[in-house]
Parts: structure tokens; sequence; C-alpha cells
């Protein structure tokens, strides 16, 4: 069986390099480095690429697709409308949901200009 906490890069070694916020609240966590599943998926998501990924607990999955989302929201040349929805994540159980919820609200804390609508 893999071990699901083997390292496969530093985070300054995406090609798209993350935002300095993002970076911080990831290194609070204790996340030195990406897993394999962050370094193989986070470049496809910042490029708009479909992607599925069977991982066991504990690979990084959760981070490897939060990480996209709010940066391509943060790097959206023109603000979400109001009711415009930015993005949408389905989990299979209310739990997963929480812990989906509880990451992004960690993120969403620590930004300097919280992303907001604008009222068209």
């Amino acid at each position: 069986m893999s071990n699901p906490a083997a390292f496969a890069g530093l985070w300054t070694s995406l090609p798209v390099p993350l935002t300095s916020w993002i970076l911080e609240v990831i290194q609070s966590m204790g996340h030195t480095q990406m897993t394999p599943v962050q370094a193989s998926t986070i470049p496809l998501f910042m490029q708009n690429k479909d992607v599925v990924v069977e991982a066991v607990t504990g690979s990084g999955k959760t981070l490897a697709f939060v990480i996209p989302i709010l940066e391509r929201l943060i790097r959206r040349e023109s603000k979400l409308k109001k009711n415009e929805i930015g993005a949408l994540i389905v989990t299979p159980t209310r739990e997963l949901a929480t812990q989906i919820h509880s990451i992004i609200s960690l993120f969403l804390s620590a930004q300097p200009n919280p992303i907001t609508s604008s009222s068209d």
C-alpha cells in the first residue's frame, strides 16, 4: 500500500505560483510540501482541465481541489455578480461537506481582500 504522507515537491514548484496568503495558510496548516495527488492535479485544475482522482484518506484530495477553486476565483477578471455561483462542490456525505467547509473557511478567514459579490 502506498504511503498517503508521501511528498511530491514544494508548493513553490507549481507552474502557476500560488497567491501569497494562500501559501501562508497552507504552511500554517503544516503542509510544507505537496502530496503526489496535489502535485499531479493542481496544475491541471489551474489549466481548467477535468480531473478524476481515487486515493486513500489522507492523500491530500481536499486541498487538491480547494486550492485551485480559490485561486481561480481570486484571479477572475471580474467579480462575481450577486447570486452568481463561482464554484459548486458536491459531496457524498454531510461529514465530508463539513470538513470541506471548515478548510475553505480557514482560507477565507485569512484573505486580505475578501471575495465579495458586486451588486450588479
